[in-house]
């Protein structure tokens, strides 16, 4: 009778032992933009065991049961990706001394896809072989039929340049944008590259 007592006893104890020592941990720890929303935590022995680990997004609000603490180390490595983008449209040249259209430079640009622009401006490289004259470049929104405003740059003389313009504003949704030029005599003058240079948040 008393063995039977005993073994009773301990195995409440046992029980009882083990129900104390499961704990859950509630924080908020920042990792990147995702912070440790819970956390059940398991102690036995001496020795710590995370059986779930509860994770929020600061931004989107959100809340994930990721299998392993390394989905958060994959999170943080993507939102610290790549921040700029270059959309090129290649290379031409023109004479006219009225607003013209360099052949072959144009792109398609579908904003959608840059989410959280923070700045985007159009940067040009090109010369005029015998550097007498102004010469004018601007991107043109060719669906929405209209200049793309602060999109003008301007050099003058000879030798390479390479001009970056004020900062610009692209039209939401899927646009067709091309590049052109117009020139003070008519000589002719040369784009060596254009591009769209877009930065992200």
């Amino acid at each position: 009778m008393i063995f039977i007592i005993s073994n009773v006893f301990f195995l409440d104890y046992t029980i009882y032992s083990q129900n104390k020592l499961t704990s859950t941990k509630e924080s908020t720890i920042p990792v990147s933009n995702f912070f440790i929303e819970k956390q059940t935590i398991q102690k036995t022995q001496g020795q710590v065991k995370i059986l779930e680990t509860k994770v929020g997004n600061i931004e989107k609000n959100l809340s994930i049961t990721p299998s392993t603490n390394s989905y958060i180390n994959r999170q943080s490595q993507q939102a610290n990706g790549v921040r700029e983008f270059y959309i090129p449209f290649g290379s031409g040249n023109a004479q006219s001394t009225d607003w013209t259209d360099i052949p072959g430079l144009q792109t398609s640009i579908d904003s959608t896809l840059y989410p959280r622009i923070q700045k985007v401006t159009f940067e040009v490289g090109g010369h005029t072989p015998n550097g007498n004259q102004i010469v004018y470049i601007r991107l043109f929104n060719m669906t929405g039929a209209h200049p793309v405003w602060n999109s003008d740059i301007t050099w003058n003389g000879g030798g390479s340049q390479y001009i970056i313009s004020n900062p610009i504003v692209l039209d939401s949704g899927n646009t067709m944008y091309k590049v052109q030029m117009k020139t003070q005599v008519g000589s002719q003058s040369f784009v060596d590259q254009a591009k769209i240079h877009i930065v992200l948040y």
